[in-house]
């Protein structure tokens, strides 16, 4: 006889020891960089690097790489590509919601419901693990001591929002989005900007010590003064909750 068997799975998320925060600023697709702008690290794109304007400066000299095209100086065009490290949203979910705990002057991680978009518009300190099952705007002085805001949405620093991250490598997530992230605003500090879209920089940004991740990045550094020192910290080191998609199985049944 001849049976069947159904198998139901699902995309996973699965830890890869070849999987690292391993470059300053890294883009699935392309970047484009407009003057202004600092880089201590290396920089990578899969697809092309686009620069204008001549404020520009990485340290080495040679550390810009394309797996398409480059015109910066010293850039490697053609490079292989490289595995872009993509985020575990339901291990981190599980850990707002079982570290859903306030007090008056500090929040030590929150999970802020489904499809809830927030708004921070005073000044706030928050630690742990903070997830938004919607969009975030930011737009007030918010400290982020070893603490991350995951938004399924976008994330907006606007006006005089200003981002403090305070993260050590061994919890450098500071700022994630499955949408766009853009930054108005000022963010500064130790940690990593990670988008599954695009990360636009108008306003601020001082990452020393860190790294920016995203599909698409649009670096504008006429707008503001752009500065990302790579966390060498970060060389080779495994981030828990992040890695590799793969297929998970849930069940299995056999049909006749």
């Amino acid at each position: 006889g001849k049976r069947t068997v159904v198998v139901i799975a699902k995309i996973g998320i699965s830890p890869s020891s070849n999987l690292s925060y391993d470059d300053a600023i890294f883009t699935d697709s392309d970047l484009t960089l407009n003057g202004g702008i600092f880089v201590s690290g290396t920089i990578h794109s899969n697809e092309d690097i686009t620069k204008s304007g001549e404020s520009f400066e990485i340290v080495p000299i040679d550390g810009a790489s394309a797996s398409g095209s480059s015109n910066i100086d010293y850039s490697t065009s053609g490079a292989d590509e490289q595995e872009f490290p993509q985020i575990d949203w339901e291990h981190f979910k599980g850990l707002a919601e079982s570290a859903d705990v306030s007090l008056e002057d500090e929040i030590f991680g929150h999970y802020y419901g489904e499809n809830y978009s927030v708004v921070f518009n005073t000044d706030g300190l928050l630690n742990g693990t903070h997830f938004i099952d919607g969009d975030v705007t930011i737009q007030a002085y918010l400290i982020l001591d070893n603490a991350t805001i995951f938004a399924t949405g976008t994330i907006d620093v606007i006006g005089s929002g200003d981002v403090n991250m305070i993260n050590s490598p061994e919890n450098p997530l500071a700022l994630i989005a499955k949408g766009d992230i853009t930054i108005g605003g000022s963010v500064h500090g130790e940690g990593i900007i990670q988008s599954e879209g695009t990360v636009t920089v108008n306003g601020g940004v001082n990452i020393e010590e860190g790294a920016i991740y995203a599909i698409d990045g649009v670096l504008n550094g006429g707008g503001g003064s752009i500065n990302v020192v790579y966390g060498s910290g970060l060389a080779g080191t495994i981030v828990p909750g992040t890695g590799v998609p793969v297929w998970l199985k849930t069940s299995w049944r056999e049909a006749y």
